[in-house]
């Protein structure tokens, strides 16, 4: 390697921080209290629609930061009827078909 080489490389760690590491930005995660959104922590409502809003927000948040869902000390009645159904399937095999 000739010096102007290790020298650009040098340079470079230097002004980037020294590592890639040390280069990527410490992000606060996104907070998105449930509550907020309706959630009733001391049980007597259904807090299912409240939680559905939260977690649809949360995953319209910018990408690049982390999100935390935050639930206040409580009970929260979360009904199955009324909360989002969703189909999975499952396959012990791997394939070109991802359905």
């Amino acid at each position: 390697m000739s010096r102007f080489v290790f020298l650009g490389v040098a340079l470079a760690l230097l002004v980037g921080g020294g590592s890639p590491a040390a280069a990527a930005p410490k992000t606060r995660p996104v907070v998105v209290d449930v509550d907020a959104y309706g959630a009733d922590p001391t049980g007597r409502r259904d807090s299912t629609p409240a939680v559905v809003a939260a977690l649809r927000h949360a995953k319209r948040v910018d990408r690049d930061r982390p999100v935390r869902i935050v639930f206040s000390k409580g009970t929260y009645q979360i009904y199955p009827e009324r909360a989002e159904t969703r189909e999975l399937y499952v396959s012990n095999t791997v394939g070109a078909d991802q359905r």
